[in-house]
């Protein structure tokens, strides 16, 4: 950005940005964008210093008497200044509210980008620095590299870029057009549908890059289209053997077929592909990355988390009829959701191929909330699952595409035995029991407290007197695996739940949601909870490999109604692995796992153990935030864990831990809240 474009921002803020009516009395008010001001202002510092920027100011100020025009409307100028003033109290609230829950430190870092940036909440403002750091560090576009890994190839497929466009603007046109272009890989052909522009530039702008190179196929259309049936129509014509789609202001990365194509040839049965991505602004800086995990069929129904560059085989798009037009607005999410269903799976690519290009509000793409839910709707009665798709409070705020489902206790009878292992310590114990009886509107389950080593009197007095299933199970020492092996063999439930007894019940509706997500598919081996400290500080959202070379628990420690990274926090996905302080399982599955490993993890580690046995056995682990509960962790036992324990998980796991598939290698280990890794 030039300085006379800078300094012309500022002064449009003060010149153009409001226009006076002199019959009327009124200031108009033209969408005045603040975020506009600290960013400029930064930038003209940062590059010139301060002297020079209120020397020039001030020329600004003197030629522009804003205030003799303010003057003789008087009162008629308070709704503008009332903006003004809404705006600064809600930032000082904003930050206020951030220093009360993360301190100083944090708020005037936050505070500080928000100045340089201008865009955002302070809490939610993105560290570009960072990003940029982590770029300039981990990517590397070699030109000669590419060659010798394309020569490299044993199949060369072609990919069919599919480009809908509708009155774009014709600089952001362009670049998307070269980012194909100026691919690393050659073997593509880019499908233009122009969807009855009425701008005679775009017609110009596109016959001239087909003349340009004869790859650059386009249609135009006499009547304007739904997105849908523009794609559509370029895919069913397109010559490829994949397909692939570019927005009208995005671009792809100069590897994004490069390293799509890599991928083919290293999996070459499978039929779906896609990379991370970021978002990119009008000033080429790209912002709020987002790496995803491997293929997770529960996070898809929670949201499209696919995202842009999604390479599928052309046969299986047309063949699932592509995307539909009474779905406008969430297309690509209705989708997803019938991709989900007639494939094995995707193949993740780790890298950031693909640039979103983001622009103010008003341009911003839009997005139907209601048709999401309606395509998830629809997928629920074609997968025949008992449950309503809704959108949690949170989407409803952001505007976003996230959903999430809705189960009821009437529609389940499956009946559920809650094993709550337990030795002495019967104020807890008492505390859970009655928890679950008073909050739980699931209508068939059952109690079971498995006694060990218990030496209270008024144990054994709780559990007669509340006529509490129970029986014995005494060991020379805690073993937590043998506990449950014993317990889970006495047992003929099939649905089996593994509770602590140091947990206490929040919602109503957590067993229904629990049951109701195993129930969603066959394939799905365990389902976890949202489990919080006391002072409502998240202890389980999910359990992440790699941190201390083992494994711990996601979003720990982060305020449970933060939606936190990509709103993981508080949607339903798949993680490697779920803790057993709060897990729903299959007796037939533990039994076929061979239930907890008593030899090797008596105390530690045996529930993810578990979990990673189910999950390379094909099954899948999912986490549901809505069963909420409190876990006052390891008050009644401690810490007994030695340790050989996790030696031995680390070692046996080592491959998995390395790359755990749920999360990302593009980001940090050293905490588990998704930050972007440093080293």
């Amino acid at each position: 950005m030039k300085f006379s474009d800078i300094l012309r921002v500022i002064k449009n803020f003060f010149k153009k940005k409001a226009s006076v009516n002199k019959d009327a009395c009124v200031i108009k008010t033209v969408d005045i964008r603040f975020s506009d001001i600290p960013r400029s202002v930064y930038l003209v510092i940062k590059k010139y210093g301060w002297a020079v920027f209120f020397r020039k100011l001030a020329i600004i100020l003197k030629k522009y008497p804003y205030r003799k025009k303010f003057t003789y409307c008087k009162g008629k100028t308070k709704g503008f200044f009332q903006k003004l003033s809404r705006k600064t109290k809600y930032l000082f609230g904003a930050a206020f509210a951030h220093y009360r829950k993360e301190g100083f430190a944090s708020t005037a870092k936050c505070s500080l980008n928000y100045v340089r940036y201008g865009k955002g909440k302070p809490e939610e403002t993105p560290d570009f620095s960072a990003y940029e750091t982590w770029i300039q560090k981990y990517e590397k576009k070699d030109e000669d590299e590419a060659r010798k890994i394309i020569g490299g190839f044993s199949t060369s497929p072609k990919i069919s870029i599919i480009l809908p466009v509708f009155n774009a603007d014709e600089i952001f046109l362009r670049k998307a057009i070269f980012s194909v272009i100026n691919q690393y890989y050659q073997n593509w052909e880019l499908r233009i549908v122009d969807n009855a522009s009425n701008r005679i530039i775009i017609k110009k702008i596109l016959s001239q890059f087909a003349e340009r190179d004869s790859r650059i196929k386009i249609e135009f259309f006499k009547n304007k289209e739904d997105f849908s049936t523009a794609s559509n129509r370029a895919a069913e014509t397109a010559t490829g053997e994949f397909v692939a789609f570019l927005g009208q202001n995005d671009a792809l990365a100069p590897d994004a077929l490069l390293e799509s194509v890599r991928a083919i040839n290293e999996k070459r049965n499978a039929d779906v592909f896609y990379s991370d991505e970021d978002n990119i602004n009008e000033n080429e800086i790209r912002f709020d990355y987002n790496f995803k995990p491997d293929w997770s069929p529960e996070l898809i129904v929670s949201q499209g988390y696919v995202g842009n560059l999604l390479l599928v085989r052309k046969e299986i798009f047309v063949r699932i009829g592509g995307f539909r037009d009474d779905y406008s607005g969430a297309e690509k999410y209705n989708f997803l959701l019938k991709l989900s269903e007639n494939v094995d799976g995707g193949i993740h690519i780790p890298k950031v191929l693909y640039h979103n290009r983001v622009f103010s509000d008003e341009k911003k793409k839009p997005v139907s909330a209601e048709n999401g839910r309606l395509s998830l709707e629809s997928a629920l009665r074609r997968r025949m699952v008992k449950g309503r798709a809704d959108i949690p409070d949170f989407a409803e705020e952001k505007n976003i595409l996230n959903y999430k489902i809705e189960f009821s206790p009437e529609d389940f009878n499956e009946k559920v035995t809650i094993i709550i292992p337990t030795k002495d310590k019967v104020d807890l114990l008492e505390n859970c029991v009655e928890s679950i009886k008073k909050k739980t509107n699931y209508p068939n389950y059952e109690i079971l407290v498995v006694n060990n080593n218990s030496e209270e009197k008024k144990t054994l007095d709780f559990l007669k007197n509340k006529k509490i299933k129970y029986f014995d199970i005494p060991t020379k020492e805690f073993d937590y695996s043998r506990i449950h092996n014993l317990a889970i063999e006495k047992i003929e439930t099939e649905l089996i739940l593994l509770l602590n007894n140091d947990t206490e019940v929040i919602s109503l509706d957590w067993l229904t949601a629990m049951v109701g997500t195993m129930l969603l598919d066959k394939k799905i081996g365990a389902v976890g909870a949202r489990l919080i400290y006391s002072d409502k500080k998240i202890q389980h959202g999910g359990v992440v490999l790699g941190p201390h070379s083992t494994a711990d628990h996601a979003n720990k420690n982060m305020y449970f109604e933060e939606s936190g990274y990509q709103n993981y926090n508080l949607v339903m996905r798949n993680y490697s692995a779920v803790t057993a302080a709060c897990m729903l399982t299959r007796k037939s599955l533990f039994e076929k796992m061979g239930g907890f490993d008593e030899k090797n993890l008596s105390v530690a580690f045996n529930d993810i153990d578990y979990c990673l046995n189910l999950l390379q056995n094909g099954y899948r682990i999912v986490y549901n935030p809505d069963a909420l509960l409190y876990h006052y962790e390891s008050k009644s036992r401690g810490d007994d864990h030695n340790l050989e324990e996790p030696r031995y998980f680390t070692n046996k796991w080592k491959k998995i831990i390395e790359k755990d598939p749920y999360y990302n290698v593009n980001l940090s280990l050293e905490n588990v809240r998704f930050e972007l890794k440093k080293n």
